[in-house]
């Protein structure tokens, strides 16, 4: 009644389980097929029982599915981490499978077992997510290509503002009033201070992939720098 009773609960086991469970004969004729493997195959227990097991398999698996009935036979298992099996309907799957030797009481092989699980969607999802990541990598590419790029277009006309802003000085310099020479001043400081910006923008957009340190950085500089930064809108709204 006890070994009865351990069947009758491993029956159980199989019948409710998710995954394919298929028993098989040596010759790969089907002798047991669970409600999970008609879920996943599309075959229904009745119409599987007594058929080869050749019919979930590609063509072009046929000489593989031979080899591993082979080691099955010399009481090897055989693991597969993606495996094209095909359903009732046509469409191919992939599943993770474990193919494995039944043997008897006295040890000798006398059937197989194997369990399959459906990872279709699972390798889907895997690769549709390298796809985002591949496209998110051209993406920070290009938009790095993008910085450096009009990081150097800019640099140009302010390097002109300069040099134009030194010319200016020396050669006129003497002719302009106090006021005049400290506009020329604030002209010369902002286009130093854009020009650092722009190469500041560079610089963060190339955090992700130079991995900068972190540093200790002088908040007042900073503040120094935002409110020369807005010193025309400061003194128009009077802030």
């Amino acid at each position: 009644k006890r070994a009865e009773q351990m069947r009758s609960t491993l029956a159980a086991i199989v019948e409710s389980s998710e995954d394919a469970i298929i028993g098989k004969t040596l010759d790969g004729i089907i002798t047991s097929w669970n409600v999970g493997a008609e879920r996943m195959y599309g075959y229904s227990r009745q119409e599987m029982i007594g058929r080869s097991v050749k019919i979930l398999f590609p063509e072009d698996y046929v000489e593989d599915w031979q080899a591993v009935y082979a080691r099955i036979r010399a009481g090897q298992g055989v693991s597969y981490q993606e495996l094209p099996n095909i359903c009732r309907d046509g469409h191919r799957i992939l599943v993770s499978k474990t193919i494995s030797p039944i043997r008897d009481v006295s040890g000798k092989v006398v059937g197989v077992s194997s369990i399959a699980r459906d990872i279709t969607r699972q390798k889907q999802a895997e690769f549709e997510l390298k796809m985002v990541a591949d496209l998110l990598a051209q993406s920070n590419k290009e938009l790095e290509n993008f910085a450096y790029i009009a990081s150097h277009d800019l640099q140009e006309p302010l390097r002109k503002v300069e040099a134009f802003g030194s010319r200016l000085v020396l050669k006129y310099g003497d002719k302009l009033d106090e006021q005049g020479l400290d506009y020329l001043n604030r002209m010369q400081k902002a286009t130093r201070r854009m020009s650092r910006l722009i190469q500041d923008l560079l610089s963060y957009s190339r955090l992700t992939s130079l991995a900068m340190p972190f540093q200790m950085i002088d908040l007042n500089e900073a503040v120094r720098d935002v409110l020369s930064d807005l010193e025309y809108q400061i003194e128009e709204s009077n802030a």
